[in-house]
């Protein structure tokens, strides 16, 4: 695999930092909340996804939307 040019590690760098802290700010404020409830995404088996799980792939896909349009997303 041929090695990413350095401006362009930067950048991937810058927005996975920008993804982290946003991923983190909608997570925290659910984080131990009694409220926060499970659910399970498959019929067979336990898959779990909560508020929180969603909350933070939001944020991530509105930065990603912004910063980098021609990437895909595999999500919840």
């Amino acid at each position: 695999m041929p090695e990413l040019a350095p401006e362009l590690r930067r950048e991937f760098w810058k927005v996975a930092e920008e993804l982290a802290d946003a991923a983190g700010a909608r997570c925290l404020p659910l984080f131990r909340s009694e409220d926060l409830r499970t659910e399970n995404k498959v019929s067979e088996g336990f898959d779990p996804v909560t508020a929180a799980d969603r909350a933070a792939e939001a944020a991530m896909r509105e930065i990603l939307a912004r910063r980098r349009p021609q990437d895909g997303v595999l999500g919840e």
